[in-house]
């Protein structure tokens, strides 16, 4: 019994010191973290940068600021122009879009009821247009009629009021706030709202 425990004690008078908080072990010896914590940190490539540089060495550098990278103005202000242009084409195409279904709107003033299929075509235009631009107030009006008439029954008929509530809204769309203020909110609630309940009263 006596030799058994002088074993154990010599092993243990043997055995390596615990290593000091921040401190990790290593073929080239223990290595100390600044922070005292015994943990390692890897810093992951840097991928955005490297992206959208198309250099992949970007992806080695840590700080825009610390490095030798210097952003290209010329080609900042080019991008800019471009990015304006688009959008300016982008609103120009929305407004096109609305303008083409002025003719379903007389057509509805006229008591005619317009054809489903090609109405529905001309809102999911819009409403793409819309989506580009991030029009959120033309996007969820679109949505709303979009909701409505592929929803409704076969055999229902659209009913013209809830067309022409939707229209009404995208025709004044510009006293509607990009920024979703109080009264664009209710506008849009309202229609939605319209919407719900006139497919559940519809089956």
């Amino acid at each position: 019994m006596t030799s058994t425990i002088s074993k154990k004690n010599g092993d243990r008078e043997k055995a390596p010191p615990n290593k000091a908080d921040g401190e990790r072990s290593s073929g080239k010896g223990p290595r100390k973290n600044p922070k005292g914590d015994p943990c390692e940190f890897i810093d992951p490539p840097n991928l955005i940068l490297a992206k959208v540089t198309h250099n992949p060495e970007m992806a080695k550098v840590r700080s825009v600021k610390k490095g030798d990278f210097v952003f290209d103005s010329g080609r900042l202000k080019k991008m800019s122009t471009i990015i304006e242009k688009n959008q300016t084409v982008c609103v120009e195409t929305l407004d096109k879009k609305i303008q083409e279904i002025e003719p379903v709107f007389n057509l509805i003033r006229q008591g005619k009821t317009p054809q489903r299929k090609a109405l529905l075509e001309k809102i999911q235009n819009i409403n793409a247009v819309a989506k580009v631009l991030d029009h959120i107030p033309v996007a969820r009006i679109t949505l709303s009629l979009i909701k409505y008439l592929s929803k409704l029954p076969a055999e229902k008929t659209a009913d013209n009021g809830i067309v022409v509530a939707h229209f009404d809204a995208l025709f004044n769309r510009e006293t509607l706030s990009v920024r979703l203020d109080p009264p664009t909110k209710m506008v849009l609630t309202a229609l939605e709202t319209l919407t719900n309940h006139a497919l559940a009263n519809s089956r």
